[in-house]
């Protein structure tokens, strides 16, 4: 079947359903698909899934940081790059924060901001992911996603929970790195927590510090102000670095939403 399935869904590996002899419509392009049941079909060896981040460091104490995440499907250029934050996505995650992750440039020249200012200078440039944020990817395959934004708790860029908590500890209340909790930063969150699908994954961990679980509180009534879906426990779907099987669990969450 992987020498006469649809090219597209080769590339992504996608599971393509069998049996019902739908047509189903993926990135521009339109599939036959046939039953319930899902057969895995193999992913070519480099799939098209693309990480754009914007990258900044913070004022007054320029820590670095990175706003939002971008994983689409296909790769975009300039001209599209200038709107993909103002997209509507599939899907919106929320993160602890960006983990590891890196702008994919060895000369990227980090350019300082005002909270006010993070939403309106936005950069979005071909990213280095943490490797919690690659789980994603499965997710978008089993359900035809083209689009996933990840927003975080806190912006800064720190490998470990430890670190995150030591360091918004030190900033005594200044909430500039959270599109969450700064009020600055309102009109940035309204064009971000936008998904097409109405739903939005609590995906932050169990982290019990009184900084960190103060900004899940908000970042969870947040959402449900704007009438969206929650999925996860309590608010706080597991993070994905806890789980073997957190995509699987993920997506039996979402169900048919």
């Amino acid at each position: 079947m992987t020498g006469s399935g649809p090219k597209v869904a080769l590339e992504a590996g996608f599971a393509l359903p069998k049996g019902t002899g739908e047509s189903r419509a993926h990135n521009g392009e339109v599939v036959r698909v046939c039953c319930s049941t899902y057969v895995s079909i193999e992913p070519a060896s480099t799939a098209p899934v693309h990480f754009y981040g914007d990258f900044y460091e913070l004022l007054p104490d320029g820590i670095r940081c990175r706003s939002t995440l971008e994983i689409v499907t296909r790769r975009r250029d300039d001209a599209q790059l200038a709107h993909l934050s103002r997209d509507e996505p599939d899907l919106v995650v929320i993160m602890a924060n960006p983990g590891a992750s890196r702008p994919d440039e060895a000369a990227f020249e980090w350019r300082q901001r005002e909270p006010a200012q993070v939403g309106e200078l936005v950069d979005l440039r071909e990213t280095v992911p943490d490797q919690t944020q690659t789980k994603m990817v499965a997710i978008m395959e089993s359900r035809w996603y083209d689009h996933v934004r990840v927003l975080n708790l806190s912006d800064i860029c720190l490998p470990s929970l430890s670190g995150l908590v030591r360091a918004l500890n030190a900033r005594q209340g200044n909430t500039g790195d959270s599109v969450f909790t700064c009020p600055l930063r309102a009109a940035e969150l309204d064009r971000r927590l936008n998904p097409r699908c109405g739903t939005v994954v609590a995906a932050w961990g169990y982290e019990n510090a009184a900084v960190f679980t103060g900004r899940g509180r908000r970042a969870y009534e947040t959402v449900m102000q704007r009438g969206l879906r929650v999925v996860g426990v309590e608010g706080r779907f597991a993070h994905p670095s806890r789980s073997g099987t957190w995509a699987e669990d993920l997506d039996a969450m979402l169900g048919d939403g």
